[in-house]
This record gives C-alpha cells, structure tokens and sequence, in this order.
C-alpha cells in the first residue's frame, strides 16, 4: 500500500498544503480575469463617451486606455509601485485600445448611434458599474495585502482606483464627473471596499467573497442608476424660481 509510507498527520499537512496552494491560484487567476473583464468594461465606456463626444479615432482611443487603467495608474504610483502595473503587464492597455477601435468600427455609421442612443448611454452606464466593481474590490485586495490593517487606505484606494479612470474620462471629454454629482458612485466602491476589509480576515475562500463584493458594488451602482438615487446636494435654480 503506497499511502502506508505516510503517516495520517503527515498526509494531513499534505492536503493542508495543496488546498492553500489550490486557493491561493484560484485568487489570483480570479484577480486576473477580474481585471481584464474590468479594462475591457472601462475601455468600452470611455470609448462609447468619445463617441458621443464626436472624437476622432486616435481621441477615442486615448479616452479608452485612460479610462480603463488610469486608475491604477494613479493607485500605483501613489503607493510607490513603480513602473505601474499598465507598463509592466501591456496586455491592459492593449485590450484598451483593441476594445476602443472594436466599439469605433461598430458605431462608425452615426445614423445608427442616434438611432439607440438611450441604449447607448445604459450600456455605458453598465460597463462603466462593472469596471468600478471589479476595479474597486481588487485595489482593496492589492493595498490589504501591503498595508494590513489601514481601513482607510484600502478604502481611498479602492476608490480612486474604481473611480479614477472615469474622473480622467469626464475631464478629457469635458463633462462634469458622475462620481461628483450623481447615482452613488464613489459611494458605492467605498461601501464594497469596507465590506471587502471587514470580510477579508474572517473568511478562508478570499475568491468568494471577492465575488460577493464586486456583485455588491455593481448592484448599489445599478440601483442608484435605476431609481435615480442621489446624495443631497443644493440646488439654486430652485431657489430661483421661487424667488
């Protein structure tokens, strides 16, 4: 019997071993898909917003890349990890640029853009909640593993990381950031950070609840877009009228 060559603690330290070594290749394959998912989705909200801009192809282009790995452009430098991440693995900002030029092509007869215009801009608005989602809760991860136990560095992190991009889209394109008026977006990526922090050393299986955090940021996002939740803000114009 070759299994009487190991002794049952022996084979149990073995298994403990192999199952760690199993998860920790599920999260960071999981991490990977998560962010590639996550570039593509911001690269085609950036590119959409270039569209409707009337930017020519190389316009489009950059508003893409700069949407989807600005952000962690910006994370990484300011916690010292240089060259960012979007130097070191090209293949973001190349998925970037492919889904831009992808999206430009499609929507190149603009009789048809004006024809679903209204799907058009839900569509941003989805790609746009799916890339702060994934983008949001995998920052939390990267800057809870460097900085255990900093709730609002992983948070600001987490923020700037889901949000950063969009906020660089809406400047180059000349409009007023959603993340600054409007349907709970910064709001959302620091609720799922928090939950993400508050789970993360209560649970073996990061992956699940890292599923569970993105999903939960996308839902708060795309209820805020759905019902039109919005924090409280002073409206003038009002107090105009009724002047």
């Amino acid at each position: 019997n070759q299994s009487s060559r190991f002794s049952p603690k022996s084979l149990r330290i073995l298994r403990a071993l192999l199952f760690k070594g199993g998860i920790m290749e599920v999260i960071d394959k999981l991490i990977y898909w998560a962010e590639i998912i996550g570039t593509i989705a911001f690269a085609l909200s950036g590119a959409m917003v270039g569209i409707e801009k009337r930017f020519d192809i190389f316009g489009i282009i950059v508003l893409a890349t700069s949407t989807a790995v600005g952000g962690g452009a910006i994370r990484d430098v300011m916690i010292g990890r240089t060259p960012p991440n979007m130097f070191v693995q090209p293949i973001y900002a190349t998925l970037a640029i492919g889904s831009a030029i992808v999206v430009f092509i499609l929507t190149y007869n603009m009789k048809y853009f004006s024809r679903y215009r209204k799907i058009y801009f839900f569509l941003v608005e989805v790609f746009d909640t799916i890339g702060l989602g994934v983008f949001a809760i995998t920052a939390s991860n990267l800057i809870i593993e460097l900085y255990p136990g900093n709730l609002f560095l992983t948070c600001f992190m987490a923020f700037l990381t889901g949000a950063g991009g969009g906020i660089l889209r809406d400047m180059m394109s000349g409009r007023v950031s959603v993340v600054l008026r409007k349907r709970i977006y910064a709001v959302a990526a620091i609720a799922g950070s928090a939950l993400y922090y508050h789970w993360y050393d209560t649970h073996e299986n990061k992956s699940i609840i890292m599923i569970i955090c993105i999903a939960f940021v996308i839902l708060i996002r795309m209820l805020a877009v759905r019902y039109h939740w919005n924090l409280p803000h002073i409206d003038f114009e009002e107090e105009k009228h009724s002047a």
